[in-house]
Formats: structure tokens, sequence, C-alpha cells
């Protein structure tokens, strides 16, 4: 039988482990090799869809099952077979966009085709990562009403109209999350789909005990996976708010901050 990892390590792509160039540094890609050979598994979780992460997946010469879509969907890292999923049900996510419907906000469901976005406000600008693997598509009708049920959705727009949207909806809707991933990018899963969920549902699959699980993140998505591991690691570019709830402050990005954490655990102390 094949070893078990006796340990997990969730990491989050960009701004944690992709700077803003969205490179890596050598420091992380070394630290990453010397916690493969010490028995460590590495997930990486992501806000990106899937598609867009495939490249990284690929280039971080993954082992271990990833997730993407703010923990929403839990995927093979060579086959990119979905081992589950959550989606938003269509009930769920329409009235989200019957509320911004006409407002100064850029909207983006992402569903299993590809991703869906409507330009309501051309002067907000626009955070997709254009990305080969992906279709895009300029659909209207996304606010009219959805075919199908979406992965995620993303509001683009001016922080301050974001932070009022966030205030609004999230009390009038308790069975969906709404996560800052950006000032100008306000994310939205269902509740029970977010990375917290998802790496526990890592760790049971590969057998590792929610105990032996560590976190590393930086945005408003990360929260729930700092929360849920047995330590939590915000970088030190992170906000406010996700640094509230770490059990760790490391270096940022720009510093390898990765490498830190991992050194950390090489030698006993975290």
């Amino acid at each position: 039988m094949p070893q078990v990892p006796r340990s997990l390590i969730a990491i989050d792509l960009d701004g944690t482990i992709l700077d803003r160039s969205l490179r890596v540094s050598a420091l992380d890609l070394e630290a990453l090799f010397l916690a493969r050979e010490a028995g460590m598994a590495i997930s990486l979780l992501s806000g990106r869809t899937l598609c867009s992460m495939q490249k990284y997946v690929r280039a971080f010469a993954a082992e271990d099952i990833c997730s993407s879509d703010g923990g929403a969907l839990i995927f093979h890292p060579q086959t990119f077979e979905i081992l589950h999923a959550e989606p938003m049900p269509k009930a769920m996510a329409q009235p989200i966009l019957d509320h911004v419907r006409g407002m100064p906000v850029n909207v983006s469901v992402t569903e299993d085709d590809g991703i869906h976005f409507f330009e309501q406000d051309p002067q907000t600008q626009w955070l997709h990562f254009r990305d080969k693997n992906c279709g895009y598509f300029n659909d209207e009708s996304i606010l009219y009403g959805l075919d199908r049920n979406p992965w995620k959705m993303i509001l683009v727009g001016k922080g301050e109209v974001l932070s009022q949207l966030q205030d609004d909806l999230a009390g009038q809707h308790p069975h969906l999350v709404f996560s800052r991933t950006d000032e100008r990018a306000l994310e939205v899963n269902l509740a029970t789909a977010n990375k917290g969920t998802a790496l526990l549902w890592i760790a049971d699959r590969l057998g590792i005990p929610a105990e032996n699980t560590i976190a590393i993140g930086d945005s408003g998505n990360d929260i729930e996976m700092l929360k849920a591991a047995r330590v939590g690691v915000a970088m030190g570019n992170a906000h406010d708010s996700v640094k509230a709830v770490a059990d760790v402050i490391a270096p940022s990005v720009a510093d390898s901050g990765v490498a830190w954490v991992i050194e950390q655990l090489l030698s006993g102390q975290l």
C-alpha cells in the first residue's frame, strides 16, 4: 500500500505563491520539493476556475488533489477529473444577479462550459485572467436567467459599492458566502463550498487527520481554509481580515513566505 502523507499543506495561488507578475520564486519551488521529499502532501486551493488553474497545477507538478473556484470544485491533479463539486443552485444565484442588475457592477459567472460575463460599468477595470484553456462568453442573458447551476460568481466594481453590496446581501442570503478577494472583487459561493470544506474533504480523501493540516493564504476566500486547518498562516501581504484569523503571519509573497512556512514545518517549529 502507498504510504499515507504525514501532513497536508494547502496553498493558495495568487498573492500566496504567485506574485503580482504571476511568477513563483525559486525559493518557494525548492521548498515545495523539500516538503514532498519529507512526505508532506501539497494541495493547491484557488479561487481561479479549473481551466485557469491547469497550467499552474502542471507547472508545480502537483501530485495531490487540488481545488478550484473557491472550493466549489475538487479535482485530480493529473487528469483534472472532478472528484467532488458543489455548485450554487440557480434558485440561490439568480436573486444576486437580480439585485445587481443595472448597478455599476460587472458580473462574471463560472459554469461548466466556461466563464459568462457582462459589463454593466465599462469604467470599472475588469479582473479576468484570460487563459487559453478557458472559454469566455460576453452574455447579458445571465442577468435575466441562468441556464446552469454556477460554480461561483464574481462581482467587480468600486470598493465602496462592493462593501455596501456585501453588507446588503450577506444577511439576506445565509446559504451563500461573500468573499472580498480584491478591493474591486466580491466572490460568491455556496456556503458549504469554501476552501475550508475543500481542505477537510481532501485531507479525509488522503487519509490525513485534520490536526495534521496547514493552510497558507492571503485573501478573503482563504479565511475558512485558515480556520479549518490546525495551523492557519496568513501571508505578510494578506488583508487584515485574513491576518485576524491566522495562527501565524508569514513573510510576504515577494519575500517567499511559502518557503519560510515550509522551513518552519521541516524544522519542527510549526
